[in-house]
């Protein structure tokens, strides 16, 4: 089976589309009018979505990890020491690698200096 393209009869003429008709582009106007609102929709949901995360692994962490609050403030009576020995010589980077604080508490003990 073969299909045939519809032939125009020879007294047709063609028709011609001008740019002023095609003011709507390709998708059609309301479909550009409801495009941009479900973008942001979808870039607030994965947002949300991302920080629902984020602060489920903090508590899952805290919660597997007991000791982590008692740690964390050792580090930050530590690191405020060494800000009060130092004072203007003070590179909070510098002060945790010599001070030994793991890469995971460093966030937190930047938080509570």
């Amino acid at each position: 089976m073969s299909f045939k393209r519809a032939q125009p009869s020879p007294n047709e003429k063609p028709k011609r589309v001008s740019a002023k008709s095609c003011k709507t582009g390709y998708l059609g106007r309301a479909a550009e009018q409801t495009a941009l609102p479900r973008f942001v929709f979808a870039m607030k949901a994965a947002k949300g979505l991302i920080n629902w995360i984020k602060t489920g692994i903090t508590e899952v962490t805290s919660a597997i990890d007991a000791e982590r609050e008692a740690r964390i403030d050792a580090h930050v009576a530590r690191v405020d020491a060494e800000f009060s020995r130092l004072k203007k010589d003070f590179a909070f980077d510098a002060a945790v690698e010599k001070l030994n604080i793991s890469s995971g508490d460093r966030q937190a003990v930047a938080e509570r200096v």
